[in-house]
């Protein structure tokens, strides 16, 4: 009797899990790291500074989740290739250039230290982000699953190590550049590993550059609204917290980041492999989409309920008492979070259905309502922090999960 062979190789989705895996506890490790080495006050500028980054990277993922969509293995000649290159490049270059020409209406607010400085490393994230983009998309739709580990894992990587260099230097005045300029790194070394695969043969499902830049278009809008639910909330939190000092901002937001990412950063990493996920398997869309928004509103609630009990005395014993938050509110915020995970899964199955209206309505309206109402509701910061992460992701949820059930009634899913 033959002993069996365990596998030597790991497959696909393990090798994307491991390395978004990865990519979470480096993103993770330096928010931590950012939170020692600096005071509450110094972090609350920190973070408004990375909020406005991974605004702009987070829209121009939208890039990526499109050309997932559209992109396959096959042999359409070079004339695919060349089509997906323009498209991606046009919407990158238009994208950096808007945020320069629009920066002096919002910069000096914004970046009040050094806005000029601050506006040209954003302008290098979002022309490089989503030429990253572009390229991971290719990489998924051809399921070279190898590849797209190695690019999620680089620019995390590379950021822990400049971040924490900055740090332990002394250098806090490095912070910025050390969080972009991992970006133009990646899309080189993206660059190299794309090129031998594109001369194997792509696909694209679009007919013309035009149809295509028109999708990745609503993408990004959809990816910005993303963005704005995750990512960006240190930008607009910063801006309504009226009633708070520095000090206290900086642990609301050192808290929020901490607590929530567990949770809301691997759903939206794993957005484009569900897009493949839900695209190959059209007749089990509606039934996967909701075990799987059931469980990430389950997990929240979970993490919740310790959080609420033990956060405020682990994160003060850990980084200090300026950083302590009240329990149940750190709950609240934390068990939002699901809504959120939650909108990610939905999102990836419209786009799998080819719903980009839907998509884009529900994550659009998501963040108008969460930004509306972080502004316009009463109470306190923390209250209208709880009330807009709640209710905003559940106003998208309404959105996309219409879309998907209008496709299942019309014998679609």
């Amino acid at each position: 009797m033959k002993t069996p062979r365990l596998p030597t190789r790991l497959s696909g989705s393990t090798l994307v899990v491991a390395s978004t895996g990865v990519a979470g506890l480096f993103g993770y490790a330096i928010q931590t790291v950012a939170g020692a080495g600096l005071e509450a006050s110094a972090y609350a500028h920190f973070s408004v500074f990375w909020a406005a980054v991974f605004l702009a990277v987070g829209s121009m993922s939208g890039v990526q989740q499109e050309v997932t969509r559209a992109a396959r293995p096959g042999a359409q000649g070079g004339e695919a290739g060349r089509r997906l290159l323009i498209g991606v490049l046009a919407v990158a270059v238009t994208a950096a250039a808007l945020v320069v020409a629009s920066g002096a209406l919002w910069a000096g607010v914004v970046f009040a230290d050094d806005g000029g400085a601050s506006l040209a490393l954003l302008s290098v994230a979002v022309l490089f982000s989503g030429a990253v983009a572009g390229i991971a998309g290719v990489l998924y739709g051809l399921h070279d699953w190898r590849r797209v580990a190695l690019v999620i894992s680089l620019d995390p990587a590379l950021r822990f190590l400049m971040v924490g260099g900055s740090l332990v230097a002394g250098h806090a005045e490095w912070l910025p550049t050390a969080i972009v300029a991992p970006i133009p790194v990646t899309f080189v070394s993206a660059l190299l590993l794309v090129i031998p695969r594109l001369r194997q043969g792509v696909t694209v499902d679009v007919a013309t550059t035009r149809h295509l830049v028109g999708n990745i278009s609503r993408a990004i809008v959809g990816a910005a609204a993303t963005a704005v639910l995750v990512s960006a909330l240190p930008l607009f939190i910063g801006a309504a917290a009226r009633d708070i000092s520095a000090t206290q901002t900086g642990a609301l937001l050192f808290n929020l980041t901490l607590t929530r990412a567990p949770i809301v950063i691997p759903a939206l990493a794993f957005q484009s492999l569900l897009v493949v996920f839900f695209r190959d398997r059209l007749t089990h869309v509606a039934r996967s989409t909701l075990l799987m928004t059931g469980g990430a509103v389950a997990v929240a609630l979970l993490v919740a309920i310790v959080c609420g009990i033990l956060g405020p005395t682990v994160i003060g014993g850990l980084f200090g008492d300026g950083y302590r938050l009240s329990g149940l509110p750190l709950a609240f915020l934390v068990a939002s979070s699901g809504l959120t995970a939650g909108l990610s899964v939905t999102g990836a199955a419209t786009i799998a259905l080819r719903r980009h209206t839907a998509y884009l309505g529900g994550w659009v309206f998501a963040a108008l309502a969460a930004v509306v109402l972080l502004f316009v509701s009463p109470g306190d910061t923390i209250t209208r922090s709880v009330v807009a992460l709640s209710f905003g992701p559940a106003l998208g949820l309404l959105v996309h999960v219409t879309a998907i059930w209008r496709a299942r009634s019309s014998s679609r899913v």
